[in-house]
């Protein structure tokens, strides 16, 4: 975002409404990338992992080498005030949506799922208006209700096995945890680097996960006895 500063040193001039911040949107660009590709992921590591495992892997990976960069980049946690809002927030975000994504797409393939997903930013929108954070036009009004129309049609799978409805239905769940993520995560920045925040956001919604190393740890000294 360019930022100019006037000959009498005042504040740097807001941007533009309705104008596209370049880093923004190309980090919007990536991110969509590799949200895409998840699905596609997830489903094929469901084929050799169990769904809680693979999050626990994923997120152990993600958390090792994050908390390596900061200790490199001395990147603080939070301070103890916050400590618990950004905990409930992982929770909700990392821990919650990654688990019910991966049980539902067991029956949902990642197309069907990714669709679902694509719901996110209505439900994002209409929950920031709601808490009074956004504006909705008309053709905004009409977008969401189209798009929870079709991600309607898609958990009740026209006549598919209940299978496929209730996998379809964990990943709506999954979408509404992400939903909540965003929007509860909005006052957390206003006191946060988006850096620090995302580092040990990720962090706080690994460690729920571990759940699944000490099962497996437990299973594995039952074998051997």
């Amino acid at each position: 975002m360019s930022r100019t500063l006037s000959d009498s040193g005042a504040a740097p001039a807001p941007p533009a409404a309705g104008r596209w911040d370049a880093r923004a949107l190309t980090a919007g660009l990536i991110t969509i990338l590799f949200w895409a590709s998840a699905f596609a992921g997830v489903r094929a590591g469901l084929q050799a992992f169990g769904p809680g495992p693979l999050a626990l892997y994923r997120f152990g990976v993600a958390s090792l080498a994050l908390g390596a960069y900061a200790l490199i980049a001395r990147i603080p946690p939070p301070p103890l005030r916050l400590l618990l809002p950004v905990a409930g927030v992982s929770l909700v975000g990392i821990t919650a949506y990654h688990l019910l994504l991966n049980y539902g797409q067991q029956t949902v393939p990642a197309g069907t799922a990714s669709i679902i997903i694509a719901v996110v930013p209505v439900m994002t929108a209409l929950l920031s208006l709601a808490l009074g954070q956004e504006r909705l036009s008309r053709m905004g009004w009409a977008g969401s209700l189209i798009s929870l129309g079709g991600v309607l049609l898609i958990v009740l799978g026209r006549g598919q096995s209940l299978d496929f409805t209730g996998g379809a239905l964990l990943v709506l769940g999954s979408a509404l945890a992400s939903t909540l993520y965003f929007v509860l995560q909005k006052p957390l920045l206003a006191q946060l680097s988006p850096l620090q925040f995302t580092v040990w956001s990720l962090i706080a919604g690994t460690v729920p996960l571990l759940v699944f190393l000490c099962r497996g740890c437990c299973r594995s000294g039952v074998r051997h006895r």
